[in-house]
């Protein structure tokens, strides 16, 4: 097993209670459900709906993807933004997950 998928599964297990591992979740399928919930999910919705034309991101996004446009853009949130779209390129394109 390599290092990263190693690391993966010590950070995903450390996320959930004891109980959950105790029950012998199989790790490869959860990690599979992780990682299509983010591709299917999580990343189109944030692609879709938090950059903001004029630049940057919106500083809020509700639930139903209308962004706040008057919420403040803190430095913060773009870098972080921009680390989760580095790190999802990396692992699904780079890495071919």
């Amino acid at each position: 097993m390599s290092k990263v998928k190693t690391l993966t599964t010590i950070l995903i297990l450390s996320l959930f209670p004891f109980s959950l591992i105790a029950k012998k979740i199989e790790v490869n399928h959860f990690r599979s459900e992780v990682v299509s919930n983010i591709k299917e999910s999580v990343l189109p919705f944030w692609i879709n709906y938090s950059v903001d034309p004029s630049g940057g991101f919106y500083g809020t996004v509700y639930r139903d993807g209308t962004p706040d446009k008057n919420a403040p853009k803190g430095g913060v949130l773009n870098a972080r933004i921009l680390w989760t779209f580095s790190q999802a390129y990396r692992y699904m394109v780079v890495m071919n997950i």
